[in-house]
């Protein structure tokens, strides 16, 4: 058990090895399955951040539920009014990704 345990630790670490979370008011277990969800979409959709971004707003809004935005993007900034618990702002190498709950 201990085996698949580190397994999937190091599964973890190589999928996150450029990703990071510099804001975040979430708990841990869906800050997690956001960052993994946005790194998905970024790696499926590398050239089309607009087709990414669709793709991830559809995923949260249908596994999580509600009114999900989602900004994929370089170079911006923010100031949004979000649920409480519904912030990430997150970095998949050069790529920014701001997701939110209104």
């Amino acid at each position: 058990m201990l085996t698949s345990s580190k397994t999937q630790q190091g599964q973890m670490a190589e999928q996150f090895k450029n990703a990071l979370v510099t804001e975040c008011d979430m708990n841990e277990e869906l800050k997690v399955d956001i960052a993994e969800l946005v790194v998905t979409a970024i790696e499926k959709f590398p050239s089309d951040l607009e087709q990414a971004s669709k793709s991830l707003k559809e995923t949260l809004d249908q596994k999580f539920g509600g009114n999900f935005q989602v900004v994929l993007g370089s170079g911006f900034s923010y100031a949004v009014a979000h649920e409480e618990g519904c912030l990430l702002l997150m970095f998949q190498g050069p790529i920014g990704a701001l997701v939110f709950k209104c």
